[in-house]
């Protein structure tokens, strides 16, 4: 099992970033026409669905953040996939609006301006899946040497 060696704040990023775009959601349905949370909130067709999936996915990542000596396996791990899926959605948004040239609510602008715009939402979710890989690296190598080597 590896053992974590720095504090993982890519994922502290993306809890406090879904937990801030599920706050906003649900006092100021509104805020869920911004381009990298609409796609959130139209993948579950529900602005207040979208705010609790949200809210949900950064609570199950605080829970591992603070249980992680006992957490620190592949499935606590597993914990996390949630809060990595909304970040892939999110960034599949964000590079919609950037080949559309059009933000979530229809302004247009340069391809350029709105990939200026969205590139945070787009590294975060890439760096953030390299994240969770690099907790583990240890534990896949053996997986991935168990499944190569037929046992």
């Amino acid at each position: 099992m590896s053992e974590r060696k720095s504090e993982p704040w890519v994922i502290w990023y993306a809890t406090i970033l879904h937990a801030t775009w599920g706050v906003c959601m649900l006092g100021w349905p509104e805020s869920a026409g911004a381009t990298a949370p609409s796609a959130i909130r139209d993948l579950m067709r529900s602005t207040p669905l979208a705010a609790a999936v949200l809210l949900v996915a950064s609570g199950m990542a605080v829970y591992v953040m603070f249980a992680q000596r006992r957490l620190a396996t592949l499935f606590g791990s597993t914990l996390l996939v949630p809060q990595q899926y909304l970040l892939f959605v999110a960034a599949a948004g964000a590079m919609g609006a950037i080949l559309r040239g059009t933000f979530a609510d229809g302004v247009p602008r340069p391809w350029a301006f709105i990939a200026t715009d969205q590139a945070p939402t787009v590294v975060l979710a890439v760096v953030h899946g390299i994240a969770l890989l690099d907790r583990h690296r240890a534990d896949i190598a053996s997986w991935i040497a168990r499944v190569a080597g037929g046992r």
